[in-house]
């Protein structure tokens, strides 16, 4: 066979191969684009994710704060409730020893009155 003979089939050849080049650069460009959309969708979604990480931290350091204020509004009822209940405390007490000491009634005095009443 001829030199001239082999000219037509391997022409063929480089068409075929050129075919598969384009097909694979088509499939290459396709997945490319494909890549750069999920690309963006992470992207997108990981802006996503991070607002609502900083929405909720910023919900939580509402809530300490919150939180905060009522443990400490709690706080002072409660001091002042302990400084009523001292009060009434000396008070009760004060009340007590007076009536103690007001009160007593003598031991000869309550025999005669015990007398007298059973008479």
């Amino acid at each position: 066979m001829s030199s001239a003979g082999k000219w037509p089939g391997l022409l063929e050849r480089v068409r075929g191969a050129a075919d598969y080049i384009r097909e694979v650069e088509d499939r290459a460009q396709e997945q490319e684009l494909r890549v750069q959309e999920i690309l963006e969708q992470v992207q997108a979604d990981m802006h996503e994710a991070s607002a609502k990480v900083q929405d909720a931290e910023q919900r939580a350091r509402d809530v300490q704060v919150q939180a905060s204020k009522l443990i400490q509004a709690a706080e002072e009822r409660a001091n002042i409730a302990e400084k009523r209940a001292a009060v009434a405390e000396a008070w009760l007490f004060q009340i007590s020893q007076t009536i103690e000491t007001e009160f007593i009634i003598e031991p000869a005095v309550s025999k005669k009155l015990a007398r007298l009443a059973n008479d």
